[in-house]
């Protein structure tokens, strides 16, 4: 029993540890989940920064050519549905990006329509082509749906999936704007990677939102690109102190993406605790069949003593027992975990595509080598104890 707790309680550990592994390289390219940008500025609604770019470089705290791009997005509140099927629209919010923002954006795509070699391209073409949009990776259905992954989409879209090699060339999105009552087909020509964080769910050009309005639709969101070296807290807070009348409000995207992943991070250090109270157990309960060894095994350990075996031999002989169930314990478990974690991953994988399959060696060996330091120390008081039993006192006795 002892064996097979430590084998569940490693194993449990080493699974948890992978899956850490796995969301942590994930979360930890701020870079690739934030498209490139290290800013994100939000203005009011009635005050918009006119040529964001230019002014951004012109703000007299902003130290010269630390800013390399600004992305201008603006939002609008359309019924969608899948053209040609007979499902009711539904309300989400269409993004239209700028030029600045296709050009500088470093978000990939799952899939693409033919014809679009690259993710370049595809941003170029959303400026280029009219009525053209990309949508993200939660809108578009799956082969094999995970459990582990979100709620079914608002709007449910059929006749491709994500992992395709590319889009159908008749997939469009009926999108209407309520307020004008516009209506325009948006051809999606491509699928964003799920890492996409920052984007929309429809994302088109700002052109072609403002048409489907019918008017201008204001710059809500701006996304700043700084050069090498450029301190991103710094540079949020002097856009925010020199367009305070704008009602700029400012973030640094890194700091969001760690503090959205800072629950996950708690639940999974207060699960790897638990477990490692279990391991503490199983360590205690080796300790406690050590101890009742000596008292059962008495007279064994004077016979042993009487045919010329030294202390130190005696000692060895309780702790290569207690290594042998807590190596083998600690060996099956990790065993265990590495045959197991790599198709965890994969089925979690489907439903969080930024996951990377990566090994934490050192905490793999912190687990073994802790684990069983542990247990020889539970077990070498009792060792000892049986050490110094005296051949004559042992065998007095039956």
């Amino acid at each position: 029993m002892t064996l097979a707790m430590f084998m569940l309680v490693v194993f449990t550990l080493t699974a948890m540890n992978f899956i850490q592994a796995a969301m942590g390289a994930a979360f930890g390219d701020t870079q690739k989940l934030s498209g490139g940008y290290e800013v994100q500025a939000n203005a009011g609604y009635t005050t918009p920064i006119r040529d964001a770019k230019a002014a951004f470089e012109d703000a007299k705290d902003i130290q010269k050519d630390s800013i390399t791009a600004v992305g201008e997005v603006s939002n609008l509140a359309a019924e969608v549905k899948q053209k040609g099927t007979g499902r009711e629209s539904k309300s989400l919010f269409v993004q239209g990006v700028d030029r600045g923002y296709s050009e500088s954006v470093g978000y990939g795509f799952q899939t693409t329509a033919e014809n679009y070699g690259s993710a370049r391209k595809v941003w170029e073409a959303l400026q280029s082509e009219e009525d053209t949009a990309v949508i993200s990776s939660g809108l578009a259905p799956v082969r094999n749906a995970s459990t582990f992954g979100d709620a079914e989409p608002p709007v449910k879209l059929t006749g491709f999936y994500a992992d395709d090699e590319s889009l159908p060339d008749d997939l469009y999105l009926r999108v209407k704007d309520p307020e004008s009552g516009k209506t325009r087909d948006l051809r999606v020509i491509g699928v964003l990677e799920s890492s996409a964080s920052f984007a929309g769910q429809i994302v088109t050009s700002k052109n072609t939102l403002d048409a489907l309005a019918g008017r201008s639709v204001p710059t809500q969101t701006y996304y700043v690109d700084l050069g090498s070296g450029v301190n991103a807290s710094a540079a949020a807070g002097a856009l925010e102190k020199d367009f305070a009348k704008s009602g700029l409000q400012t973030s640094v995207t890194a700091e969001m993406i760690r503090d959205s992943d800072a629950t996950r991070r708690i639940v999974f250090l207060l699960l790897r605790g638990f477990m490692s109270l279990g391991l503490v157990v199983g360590i205690c309960a080796l300790g406690v069949i050590a101890a009742r060894s000596v008292v059962e095994r008495r007279q064994q350990i004077g016979m042993m003593r009487a045919l010329g075996f030294q202390r130190g031999q005696v000692r060895l002989t309780f702790l290569i027992e207690s290594s042998f169930i807590a190596l083998l314990g600690i060996g099956g478990g990790v065993a265990l975990g590495l045959g197991f974690s790599g198709t965890l991953i994969d089925n979690i994988r489907e439903g969080f595509p930024g996951l990377e399959y990566r090994v934490p060696w050192s905490v793999l060996a912190l687990v073994v080598i802790v684990g069983y330091a542990a247990s020889l120390l539970t077990t070498y008081l009792p060792a000892r104890r049986a050490s110094r039993v005296y051949p004559a006192e042992a065998l007095r006795y039956e």
